[in-house]
């Protein structure tokens, strides 16, 4: 009789265990769902030494190509035009997102810069094998905090880019993921 009294619990126990062991797997699932990173397209998240409240984003990469092309779509990217007479500028975008597993990946910022050249903060040029494309961001430290709940304030970020090349053509990167508690 003691037995047939225990079974209730036992039956309880096993309900318990075996949520437990479902919710531990379901936990080893992996975080990202940022897209594979490109080949060469890196970011770099770091404290910002000239601001103390800000970090400093640094996206680098190429786009492949021969020297001919390379240099061709960046000397051309100012002289598109659509059939229907509306000029386009060429250029790079950088869209930094935050990286969420339910593939609801939020934008944080976004920076386009027309044209191609060379500053203190970044380039975009043509080089021996492909388009080379290099930005430095100062953004405020509550820009990257993209997770601030009470069981995930571990922050993910990582970058899409967008080169349009002066006829409208599109090539995309994508960075690798960067962790932190921004």
């Amino acid at each position: 009789m003691t037995t047939l009294k225990n079974i209730p619990c036992l039956i309880g126990g096993a309900a318990v265990l075996a949520a437990a062991t479902i919710g531990l797997t379901a936990g080893l699932a992996p975080a990202s769902a940022a897209p594979n990173q490109t080949p060469g397209a890196n970011l770099y998240v770091f404290p910002d030494p000239a601001n103390s409240a800000n970090y400093r984003v640094t996206i680098k990469g190429m786009f492949p190509m021969s020297e001919y092309d390379a240099h061709g779509y960046i000397n051309n990217l100012g002289t598109g035009e659509r059939p229907d007479g509306v000029k386009i500028v060429g250029g790079i975008e950088y869209n930094l997102l935050g990286d969420d597993p339910d593939n609801n990946d939020r934008g944080l910022s976004q920076h386009w810069f027309p044209l191609a050249g060379s500053g203190p903060e970044g380039y975009l040029k043509a080089e021996s094998d492909g388009i080379h494309y290099l930005r430095e961001i100062s953004l405020p430290k509550s820009a990257l905090n993209e997770d601030d709940g009470v069981f995930d304030d571990t922050d993910e970020v990582y970058a899409y880019v967008r080169f349009v090349d002066g006829d409208g053509g599109v090539r995309r990167a994508y960075t690798n993921p960067v962790s932190g508690t921004f």
